[in-house]
């Protein structure tokens, strides 16, 4: 199988996965530019291959962090501070 087939079913699999759920204006955006080959032929005409506009509508990583500070008194409480930052 080469890459373009494999690049193809990633594609198709990612649009259904979009379509197996409630569609935002940009996922359907996203859908339509996916699927016009006039729009895909300039795209690549410019250099923005199908999988960089696929990645381009992928939430990142999510970042977690945490800090313990533990107190120095005996009647004092561990201090946990626990952060998670997500970008939409």
């Amino acid at each position: 199988m080469g890459p373009r087939k494999k690049e193809e079913e990633a594609i198709q699999c990612f649009i259904q996965e979009l379509l197996s759920q409630e569609l935002s204006v940009d996922q359907a955006v996203q859908i339509a530019l996916l699927n016009n080959p006039k729009i895909q032929a300039a795209f690549e005409e410019i250099g923005v291959a199908r999988a960089d506009l696929i990645q381009a509508g992928l939430l990142s990583n999510p970042l977690f962090e945490g800090i313990v500070r533990f107190p120095l008194q005996h009647n004092a409480r561990t201090n946990i501070d626990l952060l998670a930052i997500q970008n939409f």
